[in-house]
C-alpha cells in the first residue's frame, strides 16, 4: 500500500505525541540536494523502516534511494548514487 507524505507525516506526529502504544517516528526535511542523506534520528533501535518523498508540498511522490546504511541505533545514511537529492524521509521505530 503506498501512503501520501501527508499521512504518514500526521502519523508520525501522532506516535511522536505518545500514541500508537508507545512506538516512535521521526521526520526530517533535507532542503540542500545532496547524494547522501545522513540523518540522525535517536530513536535508539535497529529496528527501524524508512520513507522518502521528493518534496515536503501536498502530492510530493515516494522516492527509493540507491541504498539505506543503518550507521547505529540513532543514525541512518541514505545513499542517492551520483543524483543530489532533496525531500523528505520518515522514520517509524517498529521494535
Amino acid at each position: 500500500m503506498d501512503y501520501r507524505f501527508e499521512d504518514v507525516y500526521n502519523r508520525l506526529t501522532t506516535l511522536e505525541a505518545g500514541g500508537g502504544g508507545g512506538t516512535n517516528g521521526y521526520t526530517e526535511e533535507v532542503t540542500t540536494p545532496a547524494t547522501e542523506w545522513v540523518i540522525t534520528h535517536n530513536l535508539e533501535t535497529y529496528g527501524i523502516m524508512v520513507q522518502c518523498w521528493d518534496g515536503i508540498e501536498e502530492g510530493a511522490d515516494k522516492i527509493m534511494p540507491a541504498n539505506i546504511n543503518i550507521d547505529s541505533t540513532s543514525q541512518i545514511t541514505i545513499d542517492w548514487g551520483a543524483e543530489e537529492v532533496s525531500g523528505r524521509v520518515a522514520i517509524v521505530a517498529t521494535s
